[in-house]
């Protein structure tokens, strides 16, 4: 996913964070990954705060995790645009699959796996 937030694009992949990041993100925010992610929707400030730390990470920049100061409503509004662009692009691409197998088009409603 690519998340575009204080003039820059970022890309983040959830499947990339090691277990030395996840330890880190668990001392952090005193969350497993589950409940890290649900916080990261919920808008909680130590979530977004590990989450843009992670992002920075996977961008080569190394950041004091504790140090990071930047707007909350401004990223969490930056990772919901790129998650809704991430979805949209799965489900073309499952429709253009169908479509392209000779299968009906598949129900909009339905979501990516």
């Amino acid at each position: 996913m690519i998340i575009e937030f204080a003039g820059k694009e970022y890309q983040y992949d959830p499947a990339m964070i090691d277990m030395t990041v996840g330890m880190r993100i668990k001392e952090h925010t005193g969350q497993g990954m589950r409940s890290w992610e649900k916080s990261i929707d919920d808008g909680d400030p130590k979530a977004l705060q590990a989450l843009y730390w992670v992002v920075l990470r996977q961008n080569g920049e190394n950041v004091p995790l504790q140090t990071l100061n930047f707007s909350l409503q401004e990223f969490y509004s930056a990772v919901a645009v790129a998650a809704a662009k991430e979805l949209t692009a799965q489900l073309l691409a499952k429709q253009e699959a169908a479509l392209a197998a000779g299968g009906d088009e598949p129900d909009p409603t339905e979501t990516a796996d």
